[in-house]
């Protein structure tokens, strides 16, 4: 048997097993109990993530999780005691989200989100996390060395909704995850209604993308911003800063130079001294 049919035959094991104890009711326990013995690393960053997230999400709070992948981060906002929306439009992340996770305070929904509903074409990569319904971040990404050795062979057809739609059918949400591999934008843009706390993801690569969102009229009202790179669960600034700072932060050389990731927070209501049409034209003259 070749090495890939090895690994992936005990992928395949280690999936049923996850399943099994998942179906038991045993799957946290038997996770914390190995995290603890043979991988502590990833004990402690699961703990980060509890009382980073802590900060937002209070017991009872309705949360969205967009672009929930394998709910990774909608086993952490369920630990917290939200009742969790977790919208994912790969069917086999879905899956595995009901086996898992499944409970009587997670929802799924299983589509995209857009600027406008109807349906779009999934392009799947072979890393589940970097699935993408954006052809510009799928080109992006290809060229860049953080993406060098991954491949999107699959494409399905996807429904897809809008963030406003989901409001009208769970209520105004006390905060919002997004994570879709360059539309963050398009997910921004069918929201008519500000939410009290919310993350999107950037890639340095893609950083226009970010700009689009900070942009975008839904935020730009008595916000401020702060940054987590990529799984540090520590805020880059000690103080929320204004929508012209985090985009001069964003546009820095010194950023530009790393090939990073990481997520931008928003938090609302702070009244910054940034008008629309100033934000605006600092975007166009950074960019």
């Amino acid at each position: 048997m070749s090495i890939i049919g090895i690994c992936f035959r005990k992928n395949k094991i280690f999936q049923g097993l996850k399943f099994f104890v998942a179906k038991v009711g045993l799957y946290t326990f038997t996770r914390d109990t190995y995290h603890y013995f043979f991988a502590k690393d990833a004990l402690r960053r699961r703990r980060l993530a509890l009382k980073f997230y802590s900060q937002f999400i209070n017991p009872g709070d309705i949360v969205f999780d967009i672009g929930a992948n394998v709910g990774v981060r909608t086993d952490i906002f369920l630990k917290l005691g939200a009742h969790v929306i977790a919208v994912e439009p790969n069917p086999k992340c879905v899956r595995d989200i009901e086996r898992i996770y499944g409970c009587k305070s997670l929802f799924i929904e299983q589509c995209a989100i857009g600027n406008a509903e109807g349906t779009v074409e999934l392009m799947i990569g072979d890393q589940s996390p970097l699935s993408t319904t954006s052809p510009e971040w799928l080109k992006v990404a290809k060229k860049s060395p953080r993406f060098a050795c991954h491949q999107w062979r699959e494409t399905i057809k996807v429904p897809v909704r809008t963030l406003n739609s989901l409001v009208q059918a769970w209520g105004l949400p006390n905060f919002v995850k997004i994570d879709v591999e360059g539309s963050e934008a398009e997910v921004l843009q069918s929201l008519s209604q500000p939410i009290p706390c919310l993350s999107f993801e950037f890639n340095i690569e893609f950083i226009s993308q970010a700009c689009k969102c900070i942009e975008n009229i839904s935020l730009m009202e008595n916000a401020c911003f702060n940054v987590v790179l990529e799984e540090s669960f520590e805020f880059c600034f000690t103080e929320w800063i204004s929508n012209s700072r985090i985009i001069k932060w964003l546009v820095s050389d010194q950023n530009r130079s790393l090939l990073t990731y990481g997520d931008i927070y928003v938090r609302l209501p702070v009244v910054t001294a940034d008008t629309k049409a100033e934000v605006k034209a600092e975007i166009l003259e950074m960019l």
